[in-house]
């Protein structure tokens, strides 16, 4: 559940960077806060490299929400922002579907699901 509500808070990152030239600068500041504080919150956890870019593309969301956008970072950081949220739907898609098939299966197996009603 975890995985899923950052992994789709992180799509909305990643759409605040790529729409920050037509959204409020204050939902892309919100964005900017959000992936800082998760990077600091997994550095202090598990100290891997991800969340330590995490922190970068935050602090780059700020900067450009005050105004400040550098194109090279912008585009860096949409390209890990967005094969980040393309392996979160990936995985999402798999858990979903690998459930579906366990409810189908337990379904065949019960006794009542051959029975006329």
């Amino acid at each position: 559940m975890l995985f899923k509500t950052l992994g789709i808070l992180d799509m909305l990152a990643f759409l605040s960077l790529l729409l920050a030239a037509v959204i409020p600068k204050s939902i892309l500041a919100y964005a900017g806060i959000y992936l800082a504080l998760k990077g600091l919150t997994f550095i202090l956890i598990s100290k891997d490299l991800a969340s330590g870019i995490d922190v970068a593309a935050g602090i780059h969301m700020l900067l450009a929400a005050a105004g400040l956008n550098i194109l090279a970072l912008n585009t860096a950081f949409l390209i890990y922002l967005g094969q980040k949220s393309a392996l979160t739907l990936i995985r999402i898609s798999i858990d979903t579907y690998s459930l579906i098939r366990i409810v189908r299966e337990q379904k065949k197996a019960s006794p009542d699901y051959y029975s006329i009603r």
